[in-house]
């Protein structure tokens, strides 16, 4: 997958061609250049958090130097508890991300950052954006 500058002045990058770029040098973030379909089973119950991270972020590694690295990436940056619960009986779930050691979902990006490098922007906005996913897990 390549990842493009939202000021759209410099041409496509790679996954590892971002993280290692940090920003765009035309001062923009690099973000995906299409949001992949998600298996919806890939992310339900029972699966655990680092399991859920592989299968959303699975689509932004392929075909990059980084895709073997993603399965210890999510084992090591999904750590806390954080359980997906159901919403009454609409088949909604919601993630609690207040378990951590913060009350926030703030230590996946921190645990991330620290291990890899502090250019991993686009690494961390990824993994928010797992976060987000999850949060929004019943409107797929």
């Amino acid at each position: 997958m390549q990842f493009l500058s939202t000021r759209r002045g410099v041409p496509p990058a790679s996954l590892s061609g971002a993280i290692a770029a940090g920003a765009a040098a035309d001062g923009g973030l690099f973000v995906p250049e299409r949001l992949p379909r998600l298996d919806r089973r890939a992310a339900r119950p029972p699966a655990t958090l680092p399991e859920t991270g592989l299968a959303v972020l699975a689509p932004f590694f392929a075909d990059d130097p980084l895709e073997g690295e993603l399965e210890a990436i999510c084992r090591e940056a999904f750590t806390f508890p954080s359980p997906l619960v159901p919403l009454g009986t609409s088949g909604a779930f919601a993630l609690q991300l207040f378990h951590g050691p913060t009350a926030a979902f703030i230590p996946v990006i921190a645990v991330v950052m620290a291990k890899y490098d502090h250019s991993v922007l686009v690494l961390a906005s990824l993994i928010s954006g797992v976060i987000l996913v999850l949060l929004g897990i019943a409107r797929w």
